[in-house]
This record gives C-alpha cells, sequence and structure tokens, in this order.
C-alpha cells in the first residue's frame, strides 16, 4: 500500500490526480489510500511523516509548495516529493527539497503513468531497505542499516540504534520474519543482531556496537555460519 498526498488549490486538478491515480491502480496493480488538501498550509499544519509520496502543486494562495516541501523536510527526509507546476523554471528550486520528479500541466495520463512507475520501483528498491513500523502515533520508518539489535521485553521490542532506542508492540516472531533476508539473526530467544553491527566475538559473547549480548549455545553454530556468510558476501 503506497500512502499518497495530493496537495493541490485547483479543483480540477485535484480531481484529475485522483482519477488518474485510480486508473493507474487498476492498470498496474497497484495499491494507493489518497489524502487531498487543498493548499500547502493544510498540509504543513500537524504534518507527520506518514505518508510515501506528496504530490505538491507549486503556486498556491497560502502556501506555495517550495515553502510546504521545506517546512516538511524538517519533519520527513524520505518522502517523495513530486512538484507539480505549469512553468519548467518554478520545479528548479526542487533539488533544494530533493524532489523526484515533476509533472508540468496540463497534464495528461500517459506521461502521468511513466512518472508513477518511476515512483513505484525507487519506493520498491528503498522498501528493501527500511522496516515499516506501527506505532501509537501513526507510522515509523527506521533504515535497517541503523539497527544494531533489537531486544524482545515482556509484549515490546526494543529498538536498539546508535543513539536511540525505539520500543514497539511486536513479536519477535513478526519482527524476524520481517527482517528475513536483510542480515539479520537471532542469537538467542530474546535478541536479534544486525551482523553488519558485530565487532567481535568471544566465546559465547557478541560485542554488536558497545554491547555485550550473549549468543546461547544452540544457536551459537548456526549463529557463526550466518555471520562468516554475511561478511564473505560483504565482498562480493
Amino acid at each position: 500500500m503506497i500512502r499518497i498526498a495530493i496537495v493541490e488549490d485547483d479543483f480540477n486538478t485535484r480531481k484529475t490526480l485522483q482519477r488518474y491515480l485510480q486508473q493507474y491502480e487498476k492498470e498496474n496493480g497497484s495499491r494507493f489510500t489518497i489524502r487531498v488538501f487543498e493548499d500547502g498550509i493544510d498540509i504543513v499544519n500537524d504534518y507527520r511523516p506518514v505518508y510515501n509520496v506528496i504530490l505538491m502543486d507549486i503556486q498556491m494562495k497560502k502556501m506555495d509548495g517550495m515553502t510546504a516541501a521545506t517546512q516538511i523536510r524538517r519533519a520527513d527526509s524520505e518522502v517523495v516529493l513530486v512538484f507539480i507546476t505549469n512553468m519548467v523554471q518554478y520545479a528548479i528550486g526542487g533539488y533544494a527539497v530533493n524532489a523526484m520528479d515533476y509533472l508540468l500541466k496540463p497534464l495528461n495520463y500517459f506521461t502521468f503513468a511513466e512518472h508513477m512507475k518511476r515512483v513505484e520501483l525507487y519506493l520498491a528498491h528503498k522498501a528493501k531497505n527500511y522496516l515499516v513500523l506501527s506505532t501509537g502515533g501513526g507510522v515509523l520508518r527506521i533504515d535497517t542499516s541503523e539497527i544494531y539489535y533489537i531486544e524482545s521485553l515482556g509484549h515490546y521490542l526494543h529498538i536498539h540504534k546508535k543513539d536511540e532506542v525505539v520500543s514497539v508492540l511486536e513479536t519477535m516472531k513478526n519482527m524476524e520474519q520481517e527482517l528475513c533476508g536483510r542480515g539479520f539473526f537471532r542469537c538467542n530467544n530474546g535478541y536479534l543482531v544486525n551482523l553488519a553491527h558485530v565487532e567481535k566475538i568471544d566465546k559465547y559473547t557478541a560485542l554488536v556496537g558497545n554491547d555485550e549480548i550473549q549468543i546461547s549455545r544452540p544457536k551459537k553454530k548456526a549463529f557463526m555460519e550466518a555471520l562468516t556468510d554475511y561478511l564473505g558476501g560483504m565482498g562480493k
């Protein structure tokens, strides 16, 4: 499911974008959830990083798209920004907010669909490197390369990063399945370790970042094999 925000003050363009997205879903088997905003200020107010894509008009009455995008980038470095404009020179400023693309008005479906295919390919590639978690306040995206290890305590998982610990209500079994094939391995029942951050192995202890984590005897052989395979694969 791709979460898309449309930010456009022109009624007809809003309806066209919604219609194009619905047509694209049917033709490509995609799944979108769409929310519409009538001005840049509407999405900026109480913004939360829950969107994958924002289709943003540049020229709007209360807050222009470039100003809105600048404010959004302070809270969300990952969302894909696609600007909509009737003048190419307005889109040049998109580099400052790391916009992925721009669409020229008047919109036509063929061009729109080609842009959406690029966006979907980009999101699919990026999804392999990100963990998407549901929290009480919405959705949280974490770059898996930043995770050192995941600790299970009670009904919660504590995701340890370099300078931060994020807690979520989730099972270790589900998390292990979610991270399968991404370089993580269980060293004991309570810990799922990112093999990229294993600094040292000393008997039944793994040094992960600055923390020492116990490796259970039953899992020692499999853990060492996984670590060896991971390190060997890095050179390929």
